[in-house]
Order: structure tokens, then C-alpha cells, then sequence
């Protein structure tokens, strides 16, 4: 389905939409890796925690079909702003899709696409992202250490219509670690750049080349899991190995047997079952899925789900430091990944610019 068709989908079921008390229809058109199409529009209801949206309306009716390879979906409404989806939608999708384009449509048909990821090439700077993000209505947040802001930074979170997250809660992609070693290297080409402008044409073409082969090796690099990755002797798609590599079973059906299939984050060891995996257990303080647990007893790094308070998920990246130990460490940051300089943290902080108080003379008289 083109693109255009889409959008089309999503504007059809604008007219389906049940809105006795906001009035404002919303439709949505989901696109799944093997071309399938799913609808939806919202639903509201007297109590309006019993609302649904027309973005998970269209997503569970796609999992309960058992379709979880989800390419892009289209919001429409009719309003003039653009149609973007809430928090609770933007959790759903984050579940089942991290990398989905979100296209959103206004009233006018004018389509307007959505991705975190797409930000981060342009900015050089935490001050430069935060400024992007402010323009897609996401408030951005520094945490120092110790809460004091004349402090390194800690960590970052991201807020958008009154919900808030760790950049990590948000996706280990996006954490303040990788954000960081982004923006690095976003610096580093920035400066090649600038300098480029000096040379002469003959130079420039030759760092150019450089460049693209920089450029092609990287994206060579990210792609070789593709290739040869099977299981039971069938290979895998590039949908199922980002979903093994992001933590979420596949089911795959061989000759013989058919089960589960579970791998670690790095692709190097796999676990087999022949139920569900994703049952929920309890072990000390954490209720997450079995798989996550049995990831974690086998000695790796897991980027969990875990049930969190008020009844919604989060997901910690949790260990054992020791084979023997009885509990688990936690961080919303990968721990096997290299933490920030204290250069870099000390170029990143924003400038904070502090009136000095006058000193008291002591009572007039």
C-alpha cells in the first residue's frame, strides 16, 4: 500500500469514530512488515479511563491477529494542528515498534512524519537538541548530580504532554550514554565539515570520498547480522532479528518442532521454549517476564520489562555482578557501555547565569 493509500485509510475512519463528549474524531491506519492493513478510530466511554485511542485501537486489533512487525501507521483528525499521538500511545508503540515512522495528518491533509531519531543527525550539542525537541512540544531535562545544576550531568529526560521519561525508559537507543556518543561524533563531522570548506576542489573531493566509505562501512557494519542469522535452518528477516535483538521472542516453526525463540541483546545465545515466554514471574522486588528472568540468571545483561508502580511497565537494564548473588543490579543505562568523559559532560552543561545577591547592610535606622 502506497503511502498516499494510507493516509487515505486513516482519514476514512474519522467518520467511525464513536465521540460523544470530546467531539473530536480521530482515525489511524497501521502498516505491518508483510503489507497488512489495520484501522481504527477512537472510542470513548463515559469513564474516560475506559477510552482508547484510534492508534491502539488499530495496534491491539494487530496483535490480536498476531501481527507485531509494524512498519509505519497515519494519524488523522480534522483539526488544524497536527494529529499526534498521546503518551499512552507513544508507550504502545515504543513496545511493539520503536523504529515506526508516525505520520501525522491535520485537517487540511498536510502529513507531517515523526521520529526521535531523525533529530539527532543535526544537532552537535545537548543545548542543540533540546532546542529540536522543544519544537515538537518535548521538553527536555537535564539531571545533575545531586540536583544541583552547577553539577555535571547525570542523565536526561524527555517530557511531552505531562508524561515523563528517562531517556532510557524511552529506548535503550536514545539513552544519555548513546545520545551523548552521538552528539560526539555529530561535533567531530560538524568540525570535517567547516574545515573542508577551506580546501581546494581537489581536496575537498578526496575527503568527500572518505567520508562516503566512512559512511558505507558503518552501514555495512549494522547490517552483517542480517545476513546470516538462521534458526532451524531458515534465515531470519531483518523485522525478526530487531526484535530478538530488542529483547521480544519470535515464534518460528522448523520441520520437526516449533516453539519461542529468545536471544541475548548481541545475538550470541538463544533459548528455546515451547510455551509463551513472556508469562509473568516474580523474583525479590521484580515481577517481569520469564524470559527476562532466566536471561538474567544465565549471567547476561537484560533490558527487562518489569511492572512498575501505578499499574504501568518500565524497562531497567538488570544483572547479577556474581553467579551466587540473590538480587539484581539496576541501571537505565547500559552498563557495558563507556561512560561519558568529564571533558564532555563539562561542555554539555548548559550555562546557568546567577544573579549575586546583595549583602545586607544591617537594619536601616
Amino acid at each position: 500500500m502506497t503511502r498516499d493509500e494510507l493516509c487515505q485509510a486513516a482519514v476514512a475512519m474519522l467518520d467511525r469514530a464513536y465521540i460523544p463528549y470530546s467531539h473530536f474524531p480521530v482515525g489511524a491506519a497501521l502498516e505491518c512488515a508483510d503489507g497488512t492493513v489495520f484501522t481504527g478510530c477512537n472510542i470513548e466511554n463515559a469513564a474516560y479511563g475506559c477510552t482508547i485511542c484510534a492508534e491502539r485501537t488499530a495496534i491491539f486489533k494487530a496483535v490480536s491477529e498476531v501481527h507485531r512487525d509494524f512498519v509505519r501507521i497515519v494519524i488523522a483528525g480534522k483539526s488544524e494542528d497536527y494529529c499526534v499521538p498521546c503518551g499512552s500511545c507513544r508507550q504502545v508503540m515504543m513496545e511493539f515498534a520503536p523504529e515506526m515512522e508516525v505520520i501525522c495528518l491535520n485537517g487540511q491533509g498536510q502529513a507531517k512524519s515523526f521520529r526521535l531519531r531523525e533529530l539527532l543527525p543535526y544537532c552537535t550539542s545537548w543545548m542543540a537538541l533540546a532546542e529540536e525537541l522543544s519544537k515538537r512540544q518535548v521538553a527536555t531535562t537535564f539531571v545533575h548530580r545531586g540536583g544541583d545544576p552547577t553539577k555535571e550531568i547525570q542523565g536526561v529526560t524527555f517530557t511531552l504532554e505531562g508524561h515523563t521519561f528517562k531517556a532510557s525508559q524511552v529506548d535503550r537507543k536514545v539513552s544519555y550514554g548513546r545520545l551523548t556518543q552521538r552528539i560526539e561524533q555529530n561535533r567531530l563531522r560538524q568540525a570535517m565539515i567547516e574545515r573542508v570548506r577551506n580546501y581546494t576542489d581537489e581536496q575537498r573531493s578526496q575527503v568527500s570520498t572518505i567520508l562516503q566509505k566512512l559512511e558505507t562501512g558503518k552501514q555495512q557494519q549494522l547490517e552483517a547480522p542480517h545476513r546470516n542469522l538462521s534458526i532451524a535452518g531458515k534465515p531470519l528477516t531483518k523485522e525478526q532479528v530487531e526484535m530478538l535483538r530488542d529483547g521480544e521472542p519470535i515464534f518460528v516453526r522448523g520441520t520437526q518442532s516449533e516453539g519461542y525463540v529468545v536471544m541475548d541483546d548481541r545475538l550470541q545465545m538463544a533459548w528455546v521454549y515451547r510455551s509463551d515466554p513472556r508469562d509473568w514471574v516474580e523474583y525479590g522486588k521484580y515481577t517481569m517476564r520469564r524470559m527476562d528472568r532466566d536471561r538474567i540468571e544465565a549471567g547476561y545483561v537484560v533490558r527487562a520489562l518489569v511492572k512498575w508502580w501505578g499499574g504501568t511497565t518500565a524497562r531497567p537494564y538488570l544483572w547479577k555482578e556474581k553467579e551466587s548473588d540473590t538480587t539484581y543490579r539496576e541501571s537505565w543505562d547500559d552498563p557495558r557501555e563507556p561512560r561519558p568523559s568529564q571533558t564532555q559532560k563539562q561542555q554539555d552543561r548548559p550555562r546557568r547565569f546567577i544573579t549575586p545577591k546583595k549583602k545586607s547592610r544591617g537594619p536601616s535606622r
